[in-house]
């Protein structure tokens, strides 16, 4: 069993501009979804040639691929899911806002 925390209040942000109710709930989900499963997404892999760095990060599609969680594992003493960030996938900003959240953490 894991724990699901977020990397900073933004994740908060992030799930109140989630637009549909439905996707909001998937959301949700997701995160019950984590605590048993940590490992239920597909790897990230840096993108030097876009600025983004996401290496060791997981994403995990949801609501017909309209948004993304993008988060990252803490192995130490127990496995902590940390949540980066959430949203849309257009022009990879979701991606982008998770490097940005990353590098300052």
């Amino acid at each position: 069993m894991a724990s699901v925390k977020p990397i900073s209040n933004e994740i908060y942000e992030d799930l109140k501009a989630i637009e549909e109710d439905e996707a909001f709930e998937e959301a949700r989900a997701i995160y019950k979804a984590l605590e048993k499963n940590p490992y239920l997404g597909e790897p990230l892999y840096d993108r030097p040639d876009l600025g983004i760095f996401l290496q060791d990060c997981y994403k995990i599609y949801f609501y017909n691929k309209k948004y993304r969680v993008v988060y990252t594992l803490n192995e130490e003493n127990e496995i902590i899911v940390i949540v980066i960030a959430i949203g849309k996938p257009d022009g990879l900003e979701v991606y982008k806002e998770a490097d940005r959240r990353m590098a300052g953490n």
